[in-house]
């Protein structure tokens, strides 16, 4: 399962964070070599493999500001369970988007693509699926995969290799429109390559309206949360997906979100 992994993954990343006053000089879409001069490597190591140099771990790009635009990536797996993919927008090291490859599910589940929002440092995976969150894919072994990735405001699509159509259309980004730097990430297992990165920052892209949708008939769809007090704020008294987390409940208002679920992680988290 991916989710702790990748929470260690980018804690580490810590010293990381970058201002956002700060903006790459490389956005003419050239291929960023993976080196110390442009990467903060974790975990990481630069290899030979299927004929190319390329990344084997995890990494961020640094300098980097990224809000609207394109970011690609040749990937490749050895059909053995891993979770590689890109983190992008990422503002510390506990909120950020990410979206990933699953080769061991590939030509038989149709969760081989996934996007999953990291809110306070959870990764929101199992409850984003479905249609605008996950989707079926072929991924072949020992073979390079082009992954390109669109980004405009709260809104992206996947392309795979050379394919014209997107293989994942993602209607809702759960971070809306930030910004933040980018990278790439893989799971423990390290299984996977990563080659000619690259990436632009752009605002032309043009997205077709999302169909909308309605929660189902009877959910609750705004509420209030108020601050933990007394007995209740006990650690011991509350629900064991509270406990995991190291402050209490914030006051604010709680909206449903698609299609109709809430996550927890928006309104509690790591101070």
């Amino acid at each position: 399962m991916p989710v702790p992994y990748l929470y260690g993954r980018l804690s580490a990343f810590a010293a990381l964070v970058i201002c956002l006053s700060v903006i790459s000089k490389s956005q003419a879409g050239d291929v960023i070599p993976f080196d110390a001069e442009h990467w903060m490597f974790q975990d990481a190591e630069v290899v030979e493999h299927l004929g190319r140099a390329c990344l084997r771990g995890s990494a961020t790009l640094k300098d980097t500001v990224f809000d609207n635009g394109v970011i690609e990536v040749d990937i490749a797996v050895d059909g053995s369970r891993g979770y590689p993919g890109l983190a992008f927008r990422i503002r510390n090291t506990a909120e950020y988007e990410r979206f990933y490859l699953r080769p061991h599910r590939a030509g038989m589940y149709p969760d081989a693509l996934q996007y999953a929002p990291v809110c306070n440092n959870v990764c929101c995976w199992q409850l984003y699926h479905g249609k605008g969150f996950t989707a079926p894919a072929v991924l072949p072994a020992n073979e390079w995969i082009h992954v390109k990735m669109e980004i405009s405001g709260d809104r992206a699509r996947v392309y795979l290799n050379d394919d014209d159509q997107p293989s994942l259309v993602i209607d809702n980004l759960k971070h809306g429109e930030s910004r933040g730097a980018i990278g790439v990430m893989d799971s423990e297992t390290r299984s996977a390559y990563f080659s000619n990165f690259k990436y632009h920052i752009t605002n032309d892209l043009v997205f077709d309206d999302p169909a909308p949708e309605q929660p189902p008939s009877g959910v609750i769809t705004n509420w209030e949360v108020q601050v933990l007090s007394g007995r209740a704020s006990s650690p011991r008294r509350l629900p064991e997906f509270l406990r995991r987390f190291q402050r209490p409940v914030e006051t604010g208002d709680g909206r449903a979100d698609r299609p109709g679920e809430s996550v927890a992680a928006v309104f509690v988290g790591s101070a």
